[in-house]
C-alpha cells in the first residue's frame, strides 16, 4: 500500500514530525508509493519534519518501484513542503531483481494533477537515492511535474534548498519535466557532489510535446562537483525535437564547467554564469555555507527572486523578494 506511515485522500497538513524507516507496501503490481507519507488528494502541506531512512515499494515481477521514498503527494489543489530534512531515504526498486524501473523521487516525488502549485523551499536533500545509478530512477533527492495527461497545471517553485549526495540514473539530484503550460522555477538552490549513471547528476531536465510556450527558469544556484557518464551539472533533453520544445532558461548561476558545456536542443545559457570554484565550507560534510571571500558571494540577481508567498519573515509583506536564506539569515544585504 502507499504511504508506509500516513496516507491521505484528501487535505493534509503535517508540522514539526520525524519520520524514521517507514516503508512503502509491497505486492505483486507497482510498489507503494511514499515511503512515509503519501497523498492522493487536494492539499499536501509538509512543514519542520524531518524524513531519514524511509523507502518506498519494490515492485513486483517486471513493474516498476514506488515514487518518493520519504513523500510521494499526487495533488489537485497545492502541494508545500518547508523547512524539511530528508536523509537516506529511497524510492522503490524494480521487480525482478531490478528488470522492473526503479521510482522517482528518492526522497520526494511532487505531481500536480490539478490547478494547484508545488512549492518545495527551505529544505535539506542529503543522501538519498532513486534506484541504482544504472536502471531507471530519476531525481534522486527531488522529483517534482505536472503530470502530461492532467490538466490544468498549477505553477511549479523549488527554492533555496540544498541537495548534496544524492543518487539517481538521471537527475543525481533533482528531475524536472515540463510542458510549458506554467511556471516552473528553480532559484538559489545548492546543488553539490550527486551522481547520475546517465546525465544530469545535478539537474535532469525534460521537454514533453508542449501545450504552451513558458520557459522553466534555473537561477541564483550553484551546481558544482556532480558527475554523471555525460553533462554532469544539468542535462536538458527535448523528448519531441522534431516538435515545438521548451527550454531551460539558466542564468545567474554558477555551473563547473559552464552553461556551454550543457547546451543542447533544451537549454539557454543566459547572463551571469561563472565557472569558478564557490569556496564551501566543507562540502563533503553537507557543509556548502561559502567562506568569506568567495567568489560566488553576491553574485545573484535579486529580481529573479520569488515574492515571500510564505511570509517567512513575518510582517505581512507576501509581495516582497524572498527576503531569508536557509539558515534564516536576509537574503538580500548590502541594499540602499
Amino acid at each position: 500500500g502507499w504511504g508506509g506511515a500516513i496516507y491521505a485522500d484528501g487535505s493534509l497538513v503535517i508540522r514539526d514530525s520525524s519520520f524514521t524507516g517507514n516503508a512503502g507496501g509491497t505486492g505483486g503490481g507497482i510498489g507503494g508509493s511514499g515511503g512515509a507519507v503519501a497523498s492522493k488528494g487536494t492539499m499536501l502541506e509538509v512543514h519542520g519534519s524531518t524524513f531519514v531512512d524511509n523507502a518506498a515499494g519494490p515492485g513486483g515481477s517486471g513493474v516498476g518501484g514506488g515514487h518518493g521514498g520519504a513523500i510521494y503527494g499526487q495533488v489537485t489543489d497545492g502541494m508545500l513542503v518547508q523547512g524539511c530534512h530528508f536523509q537516506g531515504n529511497s524510492s522503490g526498486i524494480g521487480g525482478s531483481g531490478g528488470f522492473g524501473p526503479p521510482g522517482f523521487g528518492g526522497a520526494v516525488m511532487a505531481q500536480s494533477y490539478g490547478p494547484g502549485p508545488i512549492l518545495v523551499a527551505h529544505s535539506t536533500f542529503i543522501g538519498n537515492d532513486a534506484g541504482p545509478t544504472d536502471i531507471g530512477g530519476a531525481g534522486g533527492g527531488l522529483a517534482v511535474a505536472n503530470n502530461p495527461m492532467m490538466g490544468p497545471h498549477g505553477e511549479i517553485l523549488v527554492m533555496g534548498n540544498v541537495f548534496v549526495g544524492n543518487t539517481a540514473a538521471v537527475g543525481g539530484a533533482l528531475y524536472m519535466r515540463s510542458k510549458g503550460v506554467a511556471a516552473q522555477d528553480i532559484v538559489s538552490c545548492t546543488i553539490v557532489g550527486n551522481e547520475a549513471g546517465y546525465g544530469g547528476g545535478g539537474v535532469y531536465f525534460e521537454s514533453l510535446l508542449i501545450e504552451g510556450m513558458i520557459d522553466p527558469t534555473l537561477s541564483n544556484s550553484i551546481l558544482w562537483g556532480n558527475t554523471a557518464d555525460a553533462l554532469p551539472e544539468i542535462s536538458p533533453v527535448a523528448n519531441f525535437p522534431g516538435d515545438p520544445f521548451v527550454s531551460l532558461e539558466v542564468s545567474s548561476t554558477d555551473i563547473e564547467g559552464g552553461c556551454m558545456a550543457a547546451m543542447g536542443q533544451a537549454l539557454l545559457c543566459g547572463a551571469g554564469i561563472l565557472d569558478v570554484d564557490p569556496g564551501f565550507v566543507n562540502a563533503p560534510a553537507a557543509d556548502v555555507h561559502l567562506q568569506p571571500g568567495s567568489a560566488v558571494q553576491d553574485m545573484g540577481d535579486d529580481t529573479a527572486l520569488p515574492a515571500d508567498v510564505l511570509d517567512l519573515d513575518g510582517d505581512g509583506d507576501v509581495l516582497e523578494p524572498w527576503p531569508l536564506d536557509l539558515d534564516g539569515s536576509p537574503r538580500i544585504t548590502g541594499a540602499a
